[in-house]
């Protein structure tokens, strides 16, 4: 089912994003299966927006 939602998003044009992605094994399958958008503990827990910027933009 993921895999037909995923396939439909490209056909149409629209990014897919995943949400409740915690090990890499599902990672890696999403991945494979064409998925680049993810909201999800696996990479990092919530974090505030300083947070999030001190982590990626500094």
């Amino acid at each position: 089912m993921i895999n037909s939602i995923i396939d439909m998003s490209k056909k149409i044009g629209v990014d897919t994003l995943i949400e409740g992605v915690e090990t890499a094994k599902q990672f890696e399958r999403l991945y494979a299966m064409g998925c680049k958008l993810y909201q999800v503990f696996y990479f990092s827990k919530p974090v505030d927006l300083e947070s999030f910027e001190k982590q990626w933009f500094d």
